[in-house]
């Protein structure tokens, strides 16, 4: 330490500019050299407007340190912690490096953390709203990889009410999957649907990464619950040209023309899945399971007109209470339409042109009423 404050010292001493402190800097390599040199840096009698520069080309020189750039960056913290205030922008960036340390090691929870010690909004330095967007991003990219999906969704939040203003096209783009990717981990599988189609379709994606968006629409439209909602994105991903391609068309497929599904493409699809997506539920089936039921129940629906809890069980190979429960849970939730009857064990599936919740039905009708409307304009006459 004293060789390299007394080092400091002698250059402070001939009144010379940032030049000489970054030269001298640049001589150095040892972990503990470079700790001390920082230390001695924040205390030059030339005061911030030479520090500042110097500390700015410290962080980026500590790239070609390799192993020792995290002891090194940490230490830098420490140091800068006496004098935030002064070198707010210089902590910035050393937050910066420190967390594409973590990143590249994998440890993003670790990431995460050092970017959320960043001081963006204390007014002593001019941080742009793109800037902080893309601090956000990264610190809910970063959670994500860990699936902290709860603190992600906290920044994801703060992001929100910013990304209007971001003129950053990458930043939106990333915001977006970020969102998909939240309420792809959160089970939210229906609005995932409708984020990664979206991102598959924008053209500031690059082409590869929107094919890999649509894959992951596809996987979790399948995994979304069985019903009209779902059959109005599963319509718009089996019609784009470019579902012919996935992995997952087969299935896909099958779903969009309301077949049973083989058991065997069922397996193979299971394979495609992340961890998330195969957890056990609180009834003790995985989403998949419950997906395939809830969806070879809406296939049996168009089949037949009635049915009994044995025979449905039979066919789709699951337990006679858990037939029925999730038959009564589907009708309840508006996803199928019938009625049971509990004395004689038997379903009733209504046609398939009744086969519309309350809220359909109003909607038609809104749609009829419109339409007369429009025909009652169109016959006016002004005189």
């Amino acid at each position: 330490m004293s060789s390299i404050s007394n080092r400091i010292e002698q250059i402070s001493s001939s009144k010379p500019g940032a030049k000489d402190y970054i030269n001298y800097l640049h001589s150095l390599s040892a972990a503990a050299d470079l700790i001390s040199y920082a230390k001695a840096i924040i205390q030059i009698p030339d005061g911030a407007i030479v520090a500042r520069p110097v500390l700015a080309e410290f962080v980026s020189y500590t790239k070609g340190l390799a192993d020792a750039r995290e002891e090194v960056l940490i230490a830098t913290l420490d140091v800068l912690k006496e004098k935030t205030i002064i070198f707010e922008e210089q902590e910035f960036l050393a937050r910066e490096a420190l967390a594409e340390v973590y990143e590249q090691k994998n440890e993003f929870t670790k990431a995460a953390r050092v970017l959320q010690g960043m001081r963006l909004d204390s007014g002593q330095q001019h941080i742009t709203d793109d800037q902080k967007v893309a601090v956000y991003v990264r610190i809910v990219r970063m959670l994500l990889e860990d699936e902290d999906d709860a603190g992600a969704e906290t920044y994801l939040n703060k992001c929100a009410l910013l990304i209007h203003k971001c003129n950053d096209p990458a930043q939106k783009v990333h915001f977006k999957l970020s969102q998909a990717r939240i309420f792809d981990t959160r089970r939210k599988f229906l609005d995932a649907t409708r984020k990664y189609y979206e991102m598959s379709l924008e053209e500031a994606v690059d082409a590869d990464d929107r094919l890999q968006c649509l894959l992951a629409a596809s996987k979790t439209a399948i995994l979304s619950p069985a019903g009209p909602l779902r059959q109005r994105v599963l319509t718009a991903l089996y019609k784009d040209e470019r579902s012919v391609q996935l992995p997952t068309f087969k299935v896909l497929e099958q779903l969009y023309e309301n077949r049973i599904l083989d058991q065997e493409d069922v397996k193979q699809f299971a394979e495609m899945l992340e961890p998330h997506q195969l957890a056990l539920m609180g009834d003790g089936v995985t989403v998949l399971h419950r997906a395939v039921l809830e969806h070879n129940l809406l296939a049996i629906s168009r089949v037949f007109s009635c049915i009994s809890f044995p025979r449905v069980a039979a066919l789709l190979g699951m337990e006679l209470t858990q037939a029925e429960d999730t038959i009564a849970n589907m009708i309840i939730q508006g996803r199928l339409s019938g009625r049971i009857d509990q004395v004689s064990g038997f379903v009733y599936f209504d046609s398939e042109k009744s086969n519309l919740n309350v809220r359909q039905k109003a909607l038609v009708r809104l749609d009829e009423v419109a339409e007369r409307i429009a025909a009652t304009s169109r016959d006016v006459r002004i005189y």
